[in-house]
């Protein structure tokens, strides 16, 4: 059974399936089925929909045809074992599987259905290398006061692992300003021209390296016409709606295995609007470029976005993942 190194010895719910679960939620009593769905956040419509029926379903009609996404586990995985060991209390686990397949987060409540925190394992290279990332993102982050640190680190089996804090809020799913706000936190003093900026000049040494000469040259070209000089910053690398929360009247950034620590100013705010556009509002080519236009409101915005599409590119490639789409808005630019 999917998930079973991680589970508690509890009944749990399976969605959107047993055989391919995004999550795998502890639902033996209504407190822990309530808390449990905290895990569950999906930013699709048909997600969120799915999410909502299996909710009340469980709730109001326990013997539904849910029960075929069901099962029940016998016995405590070694690494729940570990933790409540670890930690010093007994532990119900709900399980969500990362898309990218290099990461579960773990949500433990304890016997009195309280929420303790959330687990972050990574389960290959790329996850560890996310994972020390994202515990210098908390360090740095938790200095400037923007998040709170990690609860706990430890490592199972010589693998690291964090516990967060676990955080009571809500995904906010239009920007009303708090991008900025957000993004103009994480600026630091020391800037440089566009062609001499640190982050800049990592791009093109990740193409080269990478063998992708020609959209390095194009890069290069568009570097050449910028004449403004940009600030570093501390780059979050995933800046995205579904990664930020309102809690107790506070905006909290989520999630940051892609940080970067020379990292360039504005990329934080391109990255926000272009997952904004091409993953909500289903904008493509010329539409996206414009809606980025006057969403971003910078100056010398063809170069600035020229490195932003490197930046993807580079990542893209490096997950073995198809960037034409990047490759294409790269030739708009230089064609104009």
């Amino acid at each position: 059974m999917i998930g079973t190194e991680f589970n508690s010895k509890n009944l749990y719910l399976s969605l959107p399936s047993i055989k391919k679960p995004r999550v795998k939620l502890a639902v033996d009593s209504s407190v822990n089925l309530k808390n449990s769905f905290k895990l569950y956040n999906p930013f699709s419509l048909k997600a969120r929909v799915l999410k909502f029926v299996c909710y009340w379903l469980i709730i109001l009609i326990p013997d539904s045809v849910l029960r075929i996404f069901l099962t029940r586990e016998s016995n405590t995985s070694d690494f729940i074992k570990f933790l409540e060991y670890e930690l010093g209390e007994s532990f119900i686990s709900s399980i969500y599987f990362a898309t990218s397949k290099d990461k579960v987060v773990i949500q433990l409540q304890n016997k009195r259905s309280e929420i303790v925190g959330y687990i972050k394992f990574p389960l290959n290279e790329t996850g560890i290398k996310h994972l020390h990332n994202e515990i210098k993102a908390y360090k740095i982050f938790s200095e400037i006061g923007i998040v709170e640190n990690v609860l706990h680190t430890g490592f199972y089996e010589n693998t690291p692992y964090i516990l967060l804090k676990p955080l009571d809020g809500k995904v906010i799913r239009k920007s009303n300003g708090y991008a900025e706000v957000i993004a103009g936190k994480l600026l630091r003093e020391n800037e440089a021209k566009l062609q001499l900026h640190p982050r800049a000049l990592g791009v093109l040494s990740d193409l080269k390296s990478l063998s992708l000469i020609e959209v390095h040259d194009k890069i290069l070209l568009m570097l050449e016409k910028a004449d403004l000089s940009y600030r570093l910053a501390f780059e979050h690398g995933d800046f995205a709606p579904w990664n930020v929360i309102e809690s107790n009247g506070k905006i909290i950034p989520l999630d940051f295995e892609f940080f970067v620590e020379n990292g360039l100013e504005h990329m934080d705010l391109f990255k926000f609007y272009y997952q904004q556009g091409t993953l909500i509002n289903n904008l493509r080519g010329s539409e996206l470029i414009k809606n980025l236009v006057h969403a971003l409101k910078v100056e010398e915005f063809d170069s600035l976005f020229s490195v932003f599409l490197g930046i993807e590119i580079v990542r893209k490639c490096k997950l073995e993942e198809n960037f034409a789409f990047e490759t294409s808005l790269l030739n708009m630019l230089v064609e104009k």
